[in-house]
Formats: C-alpha cells, sequence, structure tokens
C-alpha cells in the first residue's frame, strides 16, 4: 500500500453484529518494473470478514485512481450482500462514479 490520500469508515451489521470497516484509497504510483511506465493505484478494505488490498492500474494517475475507486466500490459492495452496510447511518456509501466510469 502506498501513502494513503483517502479514507472512510463504514459500519458493518451481519451475524456477528455491528462492525467497523475501514476503507483507504492509496496515493498512485508507477508499477514496479513496468517497462512501459503503467500506473497503479491501491487500495484496501479492512473488515468486516478479513483485510483486502487490491489496486488499479492504467496508463496515467487518473485512470489508476478511477479504476481503483470503481474496484473498492465493487468491494464495499459485495460486502454489503453479506449484510447491510451504511456510510453516515445510510445506505448510500457516497462513492458513486457517473457517466461512462459507473
Amino acid at each position: 500500500m502506498t501513502e494513503p490520500i483517502a479514507r472512510r469508515e463504514f459500519e458493518f451489521v451481519g451475524s456477528n453484529g455491528p462492525v467497523k470497516v475501514v476503507a483507504e484509497i492509496g496515493k498512485p504510483a508507477v508499477m514496479p518494473d513496468d517497462p512501459h511506465g503503467e500506473w497503479y493505484c491501491p487500495w484496501s478494505i479492512d473488515g468486516p470478514d478479513r483485510p483486502r488490498t487490491m489496486w488499479g492500474a492504467g496508463v496515467d494517475t487518473m485512470q489508476a485512481l478511477l479504476l481503483a475507486l470503481s474496484g473498492m466500490r465493487a468491494d464495499l459492495q459485495m460486502i454489503g450482500r453479506k449484510g447491510k452496510l451504511t456510510f453516515l447511518e445510510g445506505e448510500d456509501l457516497m462513492i458513486e462514479l457517473v457517466g461512462d466510469a459507473a
């Protein structure tokens, strides 16, 4: 994980009760040992069942960041299907992508 640039806490309620879920986006960086100079942007989600760390990759920092946000959103939606995932007491996670990125 690179230096975190954004963080959000959610609450998940499942069969074991409430659990805090923390999602972070890391700073985009050049992919190590990539001769083409591709970029990656990591994200991590801690909770409720296990820590997850993944990344989005692209031709520049913008594409890598958008793909990371999209992937993180999909992971959070998957977690939400196992119980109830909320942000600020609402089920809208407030990380919607718009246009073709959605």
